[in-house]
């Protein structure tokens, strides 16, 4: 990646999220930090111990302190350490990364004078926060940080965050790791285990009944009647402290008499080259809230077959740089990904306009600089 030039004026962060799991917001958020940090900034990170984050922070060279709550909300011995670490720092702005942790940040607030906070919202919540609890807490919050309209339209319906708090930053990847010009798929296929000479339709994401992994695999037969060389692909691992979905998954694929054809690996921090193993990356969540892995795909010139729910519809451009479908439906999944199967050349222009998308629209340095802008309006509150 490009060194990012320093953005002024200079800022002391902290990032603050207590989730142990290792997904898309966990090392968003510690990327975050990296970024801003190359940038010229000081910052610190602040998860639980053993997790995720921390295993990133130390693999980039991020302080980091280690703390796990004792409660969920408000959690007085936790917002003590997190007032002594910001006083330590001179700490100015706080980016929370869940929502459960913001009433605790917000308790350590009180006791720091100046201190602003600034929560960067990468999940879409369902549930109303209208009730006293929310209101009281929402209404320290000095900044809201979303990464689609969508999710803005539903903060406004859902909270009482002021529409004028609420930036929308779509960050995207680094454009020239993500570039399919940088890899070979025969090495690639060779490296990660996979045939050479079938087509690869892959899903990456933790294992998640969210995800959408069922309607992949039931859709997979359908594929196969029409192209039965297509070799179908699951990446990534269970979420810290459950199980049971990946046996469940696994389950599925002998039910449905499709294990010599489809294949899982472990999770990996090698994406851009796995992604260049594929001919099409699928996306079939029942509520995806962003979709870091279409921007990834797209990045690398790999099509998306995804859902037109939650944010990817901003991201794909329906039957131009990828199609979308509706949730939980196999066959319509089947369907598009057949279309493409069977025209080569559309594939091929698919793979273009997606290149060409990401290009223009998801450049990571440019959504660091719009996240830097929205924390110094949050520093520029009164």
């Amino acid at each position: 990646m490009r060194p990012l030039r320093p953005f002024l004026p200079h800022l002391n962060l902290a990032f603050v999220c207590f989730s142990p799991a290792r997904g898309g917001l966990e090392l968003m958020l510690v990327r975050l930090a990296h970024s801003l940090k190359g940038a010229g900034h000081s910052a610190f990170v602040v998860s639980p111990p053993g997790s995720a984050i921390e295993q990133e922070c130390q693999g980039r060279g991020i302080l980091h302190y280690a703390l796990s709550p004792t409660f969920k909300y408000l959690d007085p011995w936790a917002a003590g350490f997190l007032r002594r670490c910001f006083l330590k720092h001179s700490t100015q702005v706080v980016v929370v990364g869940t929502s459960k942790d913001i009433s605790t940040v917000i308790l350590a607030k009180r006791y720091v004078k100046g201190l602003k906070v600034a929560y960067f919202q990468q999940m879409q919540s369902g549930m109303m926060k209208r009730d006293m609890f929310h209101r009281l807490t929402y209404a320290r919050l000095d900044r809201w940080i979303t990464l689609t309209r969508a999710m803005k339209k539903s903060t406004q319906e859902r909270t009482i965050v002021p529409p004028n708090l609420i930036d929308v930053v779509p960050l995207g990847v680094d454009l020239e790791r993500f570039a399919p010009g940088r890899y070979r798929r025969n090495a690639a296929r060779k490296h990660f285990g996979l045939p050479n000479s079938k087509a690869i339709i892959g899903l990456v994401g933790r294992y998640d009944p969210q995800k959408g992994h069922e309607t992949f695999l039931r859709a997979a037969p359908i594929i196969l009647k029409r192209f039965p060389k297509t070799h179908f692909v699951l990446v990534g691992e269970e979420t810290k402290g459950e199980s049971g979905f990946l046996e469940r998954l696994r389950q599925l694929v002998k039910e449905e008499g499709i294990s010599s054809s489809v294949q899982f690996l472990p999770f990996t921090d090698q994406v851009p080259q796995l992604l260049a193993a594929f001919d099409m990356t699928t996306m079939p969540s029942t509520s995806e809230t962003y979709g870091y892995l279409a921007i990834e795909s797209m990045a690398m010139g790999i099509p998306v077959v995804g859902t037109n729910a939650g944010g990817l519809p901003e991201i794909i451009e329906d039957g131009k740089s990828g199609i979308l479908v509706p949730p939980g439906d196999h066959r319509a999944l089947a369907q598009a990904i057949v279309s493409l199967l069977s025209n080569r050349r559309r594939l091929r222009e698919f793979s273009r306009l997606a290149r060409k998308r990401a290009l223009e629209s998801f450049d990571y340095n440019e959504g660091v600089r719009a996240f830097h802008e929205s924390l110094f309006k949050a520093l520029s509150a009164g």
